[in-house]
């Protein structure tokens, strides 16, 4: 019996990380193993369309915990262990000092079942890594469609795609178009507008210790205003981190006076590609 595992990270258990098609992952560094760290069950993508509980409980993260309470390393979290074998500093260990007082591995053990790696059905992770989509008014040499809607049309020219975007991941994932200040318009993933999703988010809102926000670009989502406004009113704004990575081209008024009620605000600048050519 192994009385502390040397690989144990809290993220299987309490990091919800949503990718823009609104497919969900392990973490923001996951990307190789079987599914290149996508959560699947019954051998399909769990996307927002089954809810965010799908992820908690999916085939992929319950074969995670499992390898992660037993001192192994799954295939998908090859980069921190590459990493740590390098003498590094991983995600894994930046996890750990920052949850290990709110989360030990003795916790874990607790709440997970020891044969199937799964979770209560009551069970709510308190950190939030979601990418709102693909919404974005830039199109950074850096980027790609799937990150960035301005993308899109130099993509379709470039790739020879025709008049259609085609989305690389094969699911029911649906691409609206959105018209935006200006008038000009954007294809995007559409559900992070929905209505579903944000009901989701509001039911936990009580629960989440850190709301890390990327895009695209979140200052275009709209629909997250509002619940910002509602952790705000209902006082757990108070109790939440608030992290984004923005542009900083579309910064309204009201987000900045929402922002003052949160606990702590970090803001990552996507200013990418300055000074000379290498």
């Amino acid at each position: 019996e192994v009385l502390m595992s040397k690989t144990f990270c809290q993220a299987p258990w309490h990091d919800i990380h949503i990718v823009t098609d609104g497919g969900f992952k392990g973490c923001c560094v996951m990307a190789t193993g079987p599914t290149t760290g996508r959560f699947y069950t019954d051998g399909k993508p769990v996307t927002i369309a089954d809810g965010i509980d799908a992820g908690v409980n999916s085939d992929t993260a319950k074969s995670i915990r499992l390898a992660l309470m037993n001192d192994k390393w799954p295939a998908e979290c090859k980069r921190c262990m590459d990493e740590e074998d390098s003498g590094m500093k991983s995600m894994r260990n930046f996890y750990t000092e920052r949850w290990d007082e709110k989360f030990s591995y003795e916790d874990a053990v607790k709440i997970t079942d020891p044969d199937t790696g799964a979770l209560p059905d009551d069970h709510v992770p308190f950190l939030y890594d979601i990418q709102l989509g693909n919404l974005c008014n830039l199109k950074c040499r850096i980027c790609s469609p799937e990150l960035s809607s301005s993308w899109i049309p130099d993509h379709q020219k470039l790739m020879g795609l025709g008049k259609k975007w085609e989305q690389p991941i094969a699911t029911d994932r649906e691409v609206i178009t959105i018209e935006h200040q200006g008038g000009k318009k954007y294809d995007t993933y559409a559900w992070a507008n929905s209505d579903v999703f944000w009901n989701q988010m509001s039911e936990r809102k009580d629960k989440i210790d850190r709301l890390y926000l990327i895009g695209g670009e979140p200052m275009m989502i709209q629909r997250h205003f509002k619940f910002l406004k509602e952790c705000v009113e209902s006082g757990d704004a108070k109790n939440i981190v608030l992290q984004y990575d923005t542009n900083l081209t579309n910064l309204p008024q009201k987000v900045m006076e929402y922002w003052r009620e949160f606990k702590a605000l970090e803001l990552g600048f996507s200013i990418d590609g300055m000074g000379p050519e290498l």
